[in-house]
């Protein structure tokens, strides 16, 4: 058995940002289709800096073999 472990950084939009944010959020507590636009304003105002958003990725991977 062998790993590997793989890391970069990557750049990501803001609409990216937001789908994983969409992604990550339990159904039950999205906000409805009407209220996605005020949503997504105030993430914008409460994000730091500018595009693109950096994000530091780790990728860990384990290789093994049966017999």
């Amino acid at each position: 058995m062998r790993s590997t472990t793989v890391s970069y950084t990557d750049e990501l939009t803001f609409q990216q940002v937001i789908g994983g944010l969409y992604s990550a959020i339990p159904a039950e507590q999205l906000p409805g289709a009407d209220q996605r636009s005020a949503f997504e304003d105030n993430i914008r105002k409460a994000v730091p800096h500018a595009e693109p958003f950096p994000e530091q990725v780790l990728v860990s991977v384990l290789v093994g073999r049966t017999a």
